[in-house]
């Protein structure tokens, strides 16, 4: 699963699935955003982008 959130905590776009490599945010506007990945119900990752 990949949860994109704003910086306010918003959760803005969420994929659910298994094998998911790729995710479409050229419809969100310029700005920073925390992705959170989560691998199996334990492993869990977090990154920033910025667009």
């Amino acid at each position: 699963m990949i949860k994109v959130h704003s910086l306010l905590g918003k959760v803005i776009l969420l994929e659910k699935g298994t094998g998911i490599s790729q995710i479409d945010i050229s419809e969100l506007p310029k700005g920073i955003y925390l992705v959170e990945f989560e691998f199996k119900s334990t492993e869990k990752a977090l990154k920033r982008i910025v667009k």
